[in-house]
């Protein structure tokens, strides 16, 4: 049974290879786009989105705490104000 299974995959592995092999060009990424859209890794998409949401946390409280400017996206430390310019001479 497993020996099938193995010998299946395989298979299917080596038909798509062939496939994508006769197809044109912009058949071929829709074919891999559909494919990627088919073998999605939920686990491991997951982390990433849970990585990704730890690090924009922690620059948010970083900025805070380093008595940083937020102006929507960009941050604007206060140490880059300037004082006004002194007279020239």
């Amino acid at each position: 049974m497993t020996e099938r299974m193995i010998a299946a995959v395989v298979l299917l592995a080596c038909v798509v290879a062939a496939v994508r092999l006769a197809i044109g060009a912009s058949r071929r990424a829709r074919l891999d786009a559909a494919l990627r859209r088919w073998v999605r890794w939920p686990k491991s998409r997951r982390q990433a989105r849970q990585e990704a949401l730890e690090a924009i946390e922690r620059a948010r409280r970083q900025a805070a705490a380093r008595d940083v400017e937020r102006d929507g996206n960009v941050y604007r430390p206060r140490s880059f104000d300037r004082d006004p310019p002194s007279s020239l001479h």
